[in-house]
């Protein structure tokens, strides 16, 4: 109910609304550093789908960074965060799908 509440308020105040998944967890990466917190990718994927699936019904623009850029150890600064390079990826991938939405709606309008 507070997920419906919030996407309903969101597509209130804003023409386009986007959801963002959760990146790709590298369980023995992350699950190697910090036993008491473990965290799976399976968890992470599922997560998305409930939440895509949400999205999708409230006309919200999804942005699949787990699907679209599915991250290596090399991308880690450490167990869970993104390093600047990764970051700056990240940041040209979700630049790029909201441009494209709205580039769509410019030429539609």
């Amino acid at each position: 109910e507070v997920l419906t509440d919030a996407f309903t308020e969101a597509k209130v105040v804003a023409d386009h609304v986007f959801w963002i998944t959760i990146p790709t967890i590298l369980d023995e990466v992350h699950n190697g550093y910090h036993l008491s917190m473990a965290r799976f990718d399976s968890d992470a994927k599922r997560y998305n789908d409930i939440m895509r699936r949400l999205a999708l019904r409230f006309g919200i623009h999804v942005i699949d960074t787990h699907r679209d850029h599915p991250l290596r150890p090399a991308d880690l600064a450490d167990h869970v965060h993104l390093n600047e390079a990764s970051e700056q990826t990240y940041a040209q991938l979700i630049v790029e799908r909201v441009m494209a939405v709205l580039a769509k709606e410019t030429k539609t309008s």
